[in-house]
């Protein structure tokens, strides 16, 4: 596992040190005894898991990152990806996840504690649009994998990414279109598209980074009240 890991993580530009190999196979471990009992990602086998899951969080390392020192919220983390491997990858960042389903919660909260990341990590039990006000236009990055189509995903993350930061959204192959679909929303919401990154997990699977840049205040207004966004996208 460490060897594939960390043979995986130089082609995202990491060089894992031996202490987060040492997290990545805790963290791993833990997800996998967690999830026997109570279910965060479909079950699969190691590879499956390690290619699909977590070297696939490994692709932020493509967004160029100015300082290793910055604030990162991650929209509806469930089992943890991409949020656990990036606050493994950034020590020095403060990382903060939020999901609206307690028990993830919970085990994100444990995950952090014993692979020793509490100190930069801790996560949220809320819907992204009861998320507190003070947190808005606050983030130098926001993420989210698996969470909703880009033009009600956008309503989601963009009003908490501070003007100069970045919303980076992980899609498969459906990014083109969506990202179609959701221009309007980008530019209610004060985003300009800044690149599409395309990235390959092995010989099939091909992903892709939509990175959204924030260049202006988002309205007060938004997100809208629980279930709006998705019922109505912008």
């Amino acid at each position: 596992m460490k060897d594939f890991l960390a043979t995986k993580a130089r082609q995202f530009g990491y060089t894992l040190s031996i202490k987060e190999l040492e997290q990545f196979e805790g963290f791993y471990n833990f997800l996998v005894e967690f999830n026997s009992h109570t279910n965060l990602i479909a079950k699969a086998d190691e590879k499956t898991i390690l290619t699909k899951h977590f070297v696939d969080s490994m692709a932020f390392g493509r967004v160029p990152v100015m300082s290793s020192q910055f604030r990162l919220l991650d929209v509806g983390s469930g089992g943890g990806f991409p949020v656990i491997p990036l606050a493994i990858l950034y020590p020095n960042a403060k990382v903060v996840a939020v999901d609206s389903v307690g028990k993830k919660v919970n085990f994100l909260n444990e995950a952090a504690s014993k692979i020793a990341i509490d100190n930069h990590f801790e996560a949220l039990n809320s819907r992204a649009e009861d998320l507190p006000l003070d947190l808005r236009n606050s983030f130098d990055f926001v993420t989210a994998r698996a969470v909703a189509s880009l033009n009600t995903l956008v309503e989601y993350c963009l009003p908490f990414v501070k003007v100069g930061g970045y919303f980076v959204a992980y899609k498969a192959k459906t990014a083109h279109d969506e990202l179609k679909d959701a221009k309007n929303a980008i530019k209610i919401l004060g985003g300009s598209v800044a690149e599409v990154i395309e990235y390959k997990l092995d010989d099939e699977i091909e992903h892709n980074l939509i990175v959204i840049e924030k260049i202006d205040k988002t309205s007060p207004k938004y997100p809208r009240k629980a279930g709006l966004p998705k019922k109505s996208p912008l």
